[in-house]
């Protein structure tokens, strides 16, 4: 069961922006990715290779993975920065 995404969710998701994908190791400790991600509809994407630590833990405990996106702010210079 999916969650319904906000209209500004959508709109970040849609941004050239990137996010971090937290899963939990069988020994409970954290495991963390930095990715860029996408949406299709509602559907939020981002990539995996079957078998990699992330993946595996996503099926060990699927109730336990987290998303979290973070805005990237273009400079003109066009260096990423992030907003304070």
């Amino acid at each position: 069961m999916g969650i319904v995404l906000s209209e500004a969710a959508l709109r970040l998701l849609d941004g050239r922006n990137y996010a971090v994908l937290a899963t939990v190791n069988p020994d409970g400790s954290p495991q963390t990715s930095v990715m860029w991600v996408g949406r299709d509809g509602g559907d939020l994407l981002f990539s995996t290779v079957e078998g990699r630590v992330k993946h595996r833990n996503m099926l060990h405990r699927p109730g336990a993975v987290r998303v979290a996106v973070r805005m990237v702010v273009e400079r003109a210079a066009g260096s990423a920065a992030h907003p304070g």
